[in-house]
């Protein structure tokens, strides 16, 4: 069995789940969460999902339905770093602030 990345949420990640809440609603969000938190555990099963973000050395990016997900590999300590949620429209143009 393959080992689990373990998932950790910046602030600015955690500011922007805060605002899905407010978007979606709590249920929906908390949907979106758990796909995302089980995806990024088991990474390896999902890495075709998985692309890098142009412009952005070392930052990856991962579709979850309407939402995009930014993130950084600690591929030694096996930990995924989610540092911006949000939906495409807005979702680039944030990260390259």
């Amino acid at each position: 069995m393959k080992e689990r990345w373990e998932v950790i949420f910046t602030e600015d990640a955690v500011k922007d789940i805060k605002r899905l809440v407010k978007g979606l609603g709590k249920e929906r969000t908390e949907k979106v969460l758990k796909k995302l938190v089980a995806l990024l555990e088991n990474l390896d099963d999902y890495i075709s999902r998985v692309k890098p973000v142009r412009g952005l050395e070392g930052v990856y990016r991962v579709r979850i339905g309407t939402l995009r997900v930014a993130f950084v590999l600690e591929r030694e300590e096996r930990k995924v770093k989610v540092i911006a949620i949000g939906f495409r429209e807005s979702f680039y143009e944030k990260l390259m602030r």
